[in-house]
């Protein structure tokens, strides 16, 4: 007897409470054995089945065929690398399989119903504008200013899509294409842009997803200098919170795993999770930024070098530190000393990030 079974699988998860919806096609990393009574597919990887899904979608199919019966955990593994590795095939939008003991059939479902020439097309408008960027990325000289260079230009040329994320559903606001040519995102597509860029530029790159003060939530991480770092565009765009309008931001720009989880949770069912420790090439740390102790002169030549810009963001290391630089700066006035190192001034603002440990001074 064929026993025959459909199952659904859709990529949006519930809405959060600000609206960013995260789809949920990241799973467990693990090479899941079909059935023994499978023989084509015996040894079958999430890779092998990965690269199949390429194939046949890259032939501008909208369902995958396999000889062989593959069970669900497989097929979720290879789904999640397969969004890892083409964030370019933005119109997947859920799938169904249907299997029986001899063959499996994965439907996927498309976007806004797109027709194949409309795909074709807005494929191409994807790629483009990901090679013209990246293109561009390729004349910073190290890794680390490629990756500075995405991160600031996706942010300068995107506005946050409030009317998407509180919409409940899946749509191009949530997609490499509606970050990259619409110019219009939630945080999934800020993190698919992102991935789409780093995989041109040959950088190790992934998605995320997990809970966050702010509900649910998308970022990236990367691989640099053969150390993995935390990063989120969104969080780093200003009009990604509709009460905080303003410049463009480093805060979680390289990150390590405590600083993330300040913040928010990870889901534990991610296909893969790095492990970052390092701060080597932190913003702060990079740009001479990051104080492990609170000093006034020190604070005052960080600020004597950022005249010309007329402002300066400060991270530290503690909250001990932090909260010593919050109360002696601004409480205890210690900034009119420090303002001594950088001549004139027309006025003083000052911002505080309690998570982040980050004191911006305007001066």
């Amino acid at each position: 007897m064929k026993i025959i079974k459909k199952i659904f699988i859709t990529f949006l998860s519930a809405v959060s409470l600000c609206g960013c919806a995260v789809r949920t096609d990241i799973i467990p990393q693990n090479n899941l054995a079909l059935s023994q009574n499978d023989s084509q597919y015996t040894e079958i990887s999430a890779q092998t089945v990965c690269d199949e899904i390429t194939g046949q979608l890259s032939a501008e199919n909208s369902d995958v065929y396999f000889d062989a019966h593959i069970n669900s955990d497989m097929i979720k593994n290879a789904v999640a690398l397969f969004k890892k590795q083409n964030p370019d095939f933005f119109w997947l939008n859920g799938y169904t399989i249907v299997t029986d003991n001899r063959s499996t059939k994965i439907e996927f479902n498309i976007l806004n119903n797109y027709s194949a020439d409309e795909l074709s097309e807005m494929h191409s408008r994807l790629t483009d504008t990901a090679q013209y960027i990246a293109s561009l990325a390729e004349n910073c000289e190290s890794d680390y200013e490629k990756i500075l260079f995405v991160h600031d230009y996706i942010i300068k040329h995107t506005e946050y899509d409030f009317d998407g994320a509180g919409s409940g559903q899946n749509g191009i606001w949530g997609t490499a294409y509606g970050c990259l040519v619409n110019g219009s995102a939630i945080c999934q597509g800020y993190s698919e842009a992102f991935l789409e860029i780093m995989n041109k530029l040959g950088i190790e790159c992934g998605v995320c997803a997990g809970d966050s003060e702010r509900g649910r939530h998308a970022w990236n991480y990367v691989k640099l200098n053969d150390k993995y770092y935390w990063l989120d565009l969104t969080w780093d765009d200003p009009e990604s919170s509709e009460s905080e309008y303003g410049r463009l931001e480093h805060k979680y720009f390289l990150i390590n795993d405590e600083m993330l989880m300040r913040t928010r949770s990870l889901d534990q069912s991610q296909y893969f999770i790095p492990e970052c420790h390092s701060l080597d090439d932190n913003y702060f740390v990079k740009n001479g930024c990051y104080m492990e102790r609170y000093d006034i002169d020190e604070i005052g030549s960080k600020m004597s070098g950022y005249s010309e810009s007329r402002e300066i963001s400060i991270m530290f290391s503690s909250d001990e530190v932090y909260a010593q630089a919050v109360c002696s700066l601004f409480e205890n006035e210690d900034i009119w000393s420090a303002l001594t190192y950088v001549g004139e001034y027309s006025e003083i603002k000052y911002s505080s990030d309690d998570a982040m440990r980050v004191i911006t001074i305007d001066f």
